[in-house]
């Protein structure tokens, strides 16, 4: 298993992201909870806000899974490239003792 130290840089920011809409969603929640005789103008705010954090946790999963992907595709790339070197390398030492 990997180590999350090791993470990309853009998963430590997708993983800010979550947190910054997690903190969305639970002022959010507060502020209805606290506040159910409202204004409409204040139910209509936190609302909004609601909204684009929902926006924007599905855009950090979607990006999340992007880079995931193209992580993986990367390590396939690099394994081929080492197991292409290694055979650079004995057919080197092959012809070499020929």
């Amino acid at each position: 298993m990997k180590s999350n130290s090791h993470q990309h840089p853009t998963i430590k920011k997708i993983t800010f992201n979550m947190n910054k809409f997690y903190s969305c969603l639970v002022l959010a929640s507060i502020a209805i909870g606290l506040y159910s005789c409202v204004p409409a103008r204040k139910l209509e705010e936190t609302e909004a806000k609601l909204k684009q954090c929902e926006n924007d946790m599905s855009a950090a999963k979607t990006r999340a899974d992007e880079l995931e992907k193209a992580s993986k595709d990367m390590e396939k790339e690099l394994r081929t490239l080492k197991e292409a070197n290694n055979a650079l390398k004995n057919d080197t030492l092959i012809m070499g003792t020929s």
